[in-house]
């Protein structure tokens, strides 16, 4: 499928009737435009025109938010728009037109022709939702914001990453592939319910036969059930999506809002710490004056034990003149070295070894009082001020992250004043509470599967049963009762392998387009997950892990161009701004990829995103046509084809 012209008239800041033609299937188209002129509008009328939706900042939007102002007013204060997308699809040409009127009453009108010929309402719906599925238009609309979410498939048990993984599967086709199981099983239960009905009606097998019967109702039960349940979450899921584009067309109040509610619990998680470190400071108040003293007790303490150790000096130099004068008073020779002495010598010793008891008391005294100074000292010089210093700076760090914390809470308040945060939290809160939804039908469904695979085998040992029986099934029934059992097993396995064989083609072909994105040459391929996420492996056959961002939209491109290439569902690709967050080197390199990622590109940029001179030199005859959106007037944007400027 491909686009042949959009024509839009009255739409959004579009004043009157505007054409933008795409002459060729194969090729890219650059439409570019200053901020705030109306280059996302362009895609909203693509939105539009497929689906009938128009998503704004906060939420859909009803279609008379975007009926031309200045229209509107000149036509008596009522609004009306319309886009006609002509389209190429299976050999036919597709003439798509959908209008809102409210001159009379708001209404909302859509009508598709093939080939000229008017299609009927139902016959409308079904051929649009074969052309575009809406499950799978993030695959062929999307912006830079919603290439974020690819990420999410590297991680593990997020309800994002899941639906973003169906969403891949159904755009490689393979819930359709599945149906072959689901008929083919359909076939199985009603050949078991003929078996089942022709066994009951004999004698020998009435018994096995009705418990057959009740076996094969029960299934059918179970399927039921499933079902309904496989529709509650579809229609939970469709919800999402829809509250996603929602919430991905004003990225910036989303990241502001997470922002905040992330500082928010910041903070909080800083206040305890902080009550925890005020209270790890009080439980050190009694002793808080030995951490003051603790500095001039160590000097006093080196004072006091070099006057403890002169008087302890002083007690040993008295011990030892008591000592030597009782020696000298009852034998002659040295107290030290125990040579004979004549009397001179002893009586010089006997003067020597004179020590006053009143000295030797006073010296005991000072030891005494010393040794108790020492102990006192030694115990406040022994406390270790640190601590008290080392949370008292923890309490400070953290008065002044709260602080820091506060001021960025109050700037992001500022930027938020003109966002209806309960509209927007509303909108979060509802989000959550669907994809809680998708997890618990997910269960029951998961649930049922096992019990059913429990109860196909229960039915497959009562057919066995009944061989023993000699029982003959009519043999029409019983030759589609074993084809249809052969079938189911053989598309079970088929599906396994068709999911493995799409794995590796993806892989191979995003790690193609990467190497080509990627400017560093140390990244060698991309390595899939089992859920479609794209690893990047250096050249030493390593994961690199902490992605910049700017890589982040390169793993995303590659596995969209893989996806075109893979998917069961193809068509033109409408890119907003996808490069926003790529440098001057990825974004050229990631233009001149373009005509491999899609046969038909339609890029919406900022004027300021690329290097035009760049971008024709990289796509050279790749690139068909570029558009150029100018202000008219304050409400009113011009589409201009370069060359008509």
């Amino acid at each position: 499928m491909y686009y042949r012209r959009l024509v839009i008239e009255d739409f959004g800041p579009y004043r009157g009737k505007h054409i933008i033609d795409f002459p060729r299937e194969k090729g890219v188209y650059i439409i570019s435009a200053p901020n705030g002129l109306g280059k996302s509008k362009l895609q909203a009328a693509f939105r539009w025109a497929l689906y009938g939706k128009l998503v704004g900042r906060l939420g859909p939007l009803k279609p008379a938010e975007l009926a031309n102002s200045e229209a509107k007013r000149e036509s008596g204060g009522t609004g009306s728009f319309s886009t006609t997308l002509e389209l190429v699809y299976s050999g036919s040409t597709y003439k798509l037109t959908r209008r809102y009127d409210e001159r009379r009453s708001p209404t909302t009108s859509v009508l598709l022709e093939r080939d000229g010929v008017p299609l009927s309402q139902v016959e409308t719906t079904k051929v649009l939702r074969e052309i575009a599925p809406d499950s799978v238009s993030q695959f062929f609309l999307f912006d830079s914001e919603l290439l974020r979410d690819y990420e999410l498939l590297l991680a593990e048990n997020n309800d994002r990453g899941e639906l973003l993984e169906q969403a891949i599967e159904r755009v490689l086709g393979i819930p359709l592939v599945a149906n072959a199981v689901v008929d083919a099983e359909e076939a199985r239960a009603q050949a078991s319910k003929k078996v089942a009905a022709q066994a009951a009606a004999d004698r020998n097998t009435e018994e096995i036969g009705n418990a057959l019967r009740d076996a094969n109702d029960l299934r059918a039960q179970m399927i039921r059930d499933r079902a309904e349940i496989k529709a509650l979450q579809e229609k939970a899921e469709e919800r999402i999506a829809e509250i996603e584009e929602a919430l991905t067309a004003q990225p910036r109040a989303e990241r502001l809002m997470a922002d905040l509610e992330r500082l928010r619990r910041q903070k909080a998680d800083l206040e305890a710490s902080g009550v925890s470190a005020r209270q790890a400071l009080a439980e050190l108040s009694e002793e808080l004056w030995m951490a003051v003293l603790a500095e001039p007790a160590q000097e006093l303490l080196l004072r006091t034990q070099n006057e403890a150790e002169r008087v302890v000096r002083n007690l040993r130099s008295a011990a030892a003149a008591v000592r030597d004068r009782e020696h000298l008073a009852q034998h002659a020779d040295c107290p030290v070295c125990s040579r004979d002495l004549n009397e001179s010598e002893r009586s010089t010793l006997l003067e020597r070894a004179v020590f006053n008891s009143g000295e030797t008391e006073d010296l005991e005294a000072q030891w005494g009082r010393l040794r108790g100074h020492t102990h006192v000292l030694s115990a406040i010089a022994a406390y270790d001020g640190r601590v008290v210093h080392v949370r008292d700076q923890d309490l400070r760090r953290i008065r002044l992250a709260i602080n820091d914390t506060e001021a960025e809470i109050e700037a992001i308040q500022d930027q938020l004043r003109d966002v209806d945060q309960a509209e927007f939290r509303s909108l979060v809160r509802e989000r959550d509470d669907r994809v809680v939804e998708v997890s618990r039908h997910k269960e029951r469904s998961d649930a049922i599967g096992r019990d059913l695979l429990e109860q196909d085998s229960r039915i497959s040992d009562l057919n066995k049963n009944l061989a023993r029986y000699d029982f003959k099934a009519d043999p029409a029934v019983d030759l589609k009762l074993r084809v249809s059992d052969d079938l189911v097993r053989l598309f079970q396995q088929s599906i396994a392998t068709y999911r493995s064989r799409l794995r590796e083609r993806i892989e191979n072909l995003a790690s193609e387009i990467f190497v080509d994105l990627a400017a560093d040459p140390e990244y060698a391929r991309l390595k899939i997950t089992d859920r479609y996420g794209l690893q990047i492996i250096d050249a030493h056959d390593q994961i690199v892990t902490g992605r910049s961002s700017g890589y982040e939209t390169l793993v995303a491109l590659s596995l969209i161009a893989a996806l075109q290439r893979s998917a069961a569902v193809r068509g033109t690709v409408v890119m907003d701004s996808p490069f926003m967050r790529l440098d001057g080197v990825h974004t050229n390199n990631a233009i001149s990829v373009l005509p491999r990622m899609a046969d038909q590109v339609i890029l919406l940029m900022f004027d300021t995103e690329f290097d035009p001179e760049e971008a024709r030199r990289a796509l050279g005859t790749d690139l068909v046509a570029e558009y150029e959106l100018t202000r008219v007037s304050h409400r009113s944007t011009k589409v201009l084809l370069r060359g008509d400027l």
